[in-house]
C-alpha cells in the first residue's frame, strides 16, 4: 500500500519480510523515492544505492522496537 505525501511531512517504506524471492516486492521498495525500513530474518540487505536501513528481525519484534523508539521522541 501507497500511502500519499503530504506537504511538510517525512515519509519513509517499511517493507516487512519480502525475502528475494518476492522480488516485485522488493523492487517496489528499492525504487520508491523514500528511504527504505527492510525487516526480514533472513534478507534484510539493502541495494548499496538505496538509502534506509535493514532489520535483521521477525516482523512484530522489529516493528515493536520502532515503536518503542518512536515513543522516546
Amino acid at each position: 500500500m501507497i500511502a500519499r505525501k503530504e506537504e511538510g511531512q517525512k515519509v519513509v517504506t517499511i517493507e516487512l519480510g519480502a525475502g528475494t524471492q518476492i522480488a516485485t516486492v522488493r523492487w517496489q521498495g528499492d525504487h520508491l523515492p523514500y528511504p527504505l525500513i527492510r525487516i526480514n530474518p533472513t534478507d534484510e540487505d539493502l541495494s548499496r544505492l538505496k538509502v534506509g536501513v535493514g532489520l535483521r528481525l521477525g516482523a512484530l519484534e522489529a516493528l515493536k522496537r520502532i515503536d518503542r523508539l518512536m515513543d522516546s521522541y
